[in-house]
């Protein structure tokens, strides 16, 4: 029988684990019959069960016959164990005086791992998120980015292609075609409250072999954040420069409270500079 590394992360041993899930399958049995049924050797079988019935996790049921606690009950039990044991941990913690100051920087792997970390840190901020996504991750975290707006979070949206979703604050990077070409890749970066950030690149093939670096370091947040605040700037340039184009009273207004760094509330009125847009590969109209 093959025991998940989780029930042995739960405190069970291959051998318990073996036994307990027999028992779950088809119960009472004797030792002989458990052994047969697990695979755990006759000669550690009553060891095995005793560990368990100390723990309150078998019982006799008769004269060397065993059943075992109901699932429910063994979830119950190792989920308030497990609330103990963080509890006790916390409070341990919480008493030791902290001498570290380093912001040390953590390497997130696997596609979902990071989606999952972009989810918490959105999740997390209490006044500003500054945001650069392709539409592809965009559409992943949109729910969780406007719960954030609607709780007062201001969003700064940088979108790498026509953006799932619509901001206040937001611009389409321009010439992505040749900066997906450049990077072969697709990136993430988002910055929370100028001090948690997650930045990287999500690399193509095999979705486990993406890895990000994440991390509560102001250094590195507002290094990263200043980046995606200059890709506002970015945007204008190419209006004007590459374009021959003049920027529009939205974008006038935007590139004062860039430049300005302060900002505020731009009117209803004014039309969006990311505002197409019906992107048929993301659902049709944004939001």
């Amino acid at each position: 029988m093959k025991i998940p590394q989780n029930l042995i992360n739960l405190g069970f041993t291959k051998y318990e684990a073996q036994v307990y899930l027999s028992l779950v399958a088809e119960n009472p049995l004797n030792g002989s019959q458990l052994s047969r049924a697990s695979g755990v050797p006759r000669a550690n079988i009553y060891n095995v069960l005793d560990n368990l019935k100390s723990r309150e996790i078998v019982t006799s049921v008769g004269k060397n016959v065993f059943a075992p606690i109901p699932p429910d009950e063994l979830f119950k039990r190792l989920r308030h164990q497990q609330d103990n044991d963080l509890s006790v941990l916390k409070a341990i913690i919480e008493n030791v005086k902290i001498k570290t100051v380093e912001e040390y920087i953590w390497t997130i792997t696997n596609y979902d791992n990071v989606i999952d970390k972009a989810r918490e840190i959105i999740s997390n901020a209490r006044h500003e998120l500054f945001v650069r996504l392709f539409p592809e991750e965009g559409m992943l975290l949109k729910s969780k980015l406007k719960k954030a707006e609607a709780r007062g979070v201001d969003i700064k949206y940088v979108s790498l292609g026509l953006p799932p979703v619509k901001f206040k604050f937001q611009v389409i990077h321009p010439e992505i075609e040749s900066l997906s070409k450049m990077l072969n890749c697709r990136t993430m970066n988002i910055v929370s409250d100028e001090i948690e950030v997650i930045t990287g690149q999500l690399k193509k093939g095999p979705m486990e072999n993406t890895s990000v670096a994440w991390a509560k370091n102001s250094s590195l947040a507002l290094t990263t954040r200043d980046a995606m605040r200059h890709d506002f700037y970015h945007v204008f340039v190419h209006k004007i420069y590459e374009l021959g184009e003049e920027l529009s009273a939205y974008e006038k207004e935007l590139y004062s409270l860039v430049k300005k760094d302060f900002w505020t509330s731009i009117p209803k009125s004014v039309e969006s500079i990311s505002n197409p847009v019906k992107n048929p590969a993301l659902g049709g109209e944004n939001e």
